[in-house]
């Protein structure tokens, strides 16, 4: 009942907009971890009570597996992902044209190539365009078919079938 409450009502709010406000900070990324961080402490507190707390409290990564929960960075990134490919699909009313460049690769055909300009400022440079190009990019290059899904189910469905922190090269874990 816990998790089904905070996958209800904490969730959406920690996840709200985040292609667009996605922190590039390390600290800040931490910051919005903490929240699931906590959570998963006092569901452990409460759930699996034990005398020696602090010793026994197993890792993050062991209370999200055992919860079925994901990290919120990787949720950032998969919602990214997912945002990029409805916009490329032309599933969404945004515009390809103002986010991506794509080109198809020359001798292979079907796959795609993104092209950003080069950016000045950090601003630009960890913005949804340009980080979602690089994944975009590394994606195609690491399996072609993900991004000739024909509908976002599909997309989404090969997607986790994947270890993006190490296909992506992603500076934290998931």
């Amino acid at each position: 009942i816990l998790v089904r409450c905070y996958l209800t009502y904490v969730l959406p709010i920690v996840e709200f907009a985040s292609p667009v406000w996605n922190p590039y900070l390390i600290l800040e990324s931490k910051k919005i971890e903490k929240v699931q961080k906590f959570f998963t402490r006092i569901v452990f507190l409460r759930c699996f009570p034990s005398d020696n707390y602090p010793q026994s409290l197993p890792s993050y990564e062991t209370r999200c597996a055992t919860l079925h929960l994901k990290s919120l960075a990787y949720r950032r990134v998969f919602s990214d992902l997912v945002m990029a490919y409805n916009i490329i699909k032309k599933k969404s009313v945004l515009n390809c044209n103002l986010f991506f460049k794509p080109k198809f690769c020359n001798g292979r055909r079907g796959r795609y190539n993104f092209h950003v300009e080069p950016s000045k400022s950090n601003v630009r440079f960890y913005s949804f365009a340009v980080r979602t190009t690089k994944w975009l990019n590394i994606l195609a290059n690491f399996d072609s078919s993900i991004l000739s899904s024909i509908t976002v189910k599909c997309f989404k469905k090969r997607l986790k079938k994947i270890d993006l922190s190490r296909v992506l090269k992603l500076p934290f874990k998931f």
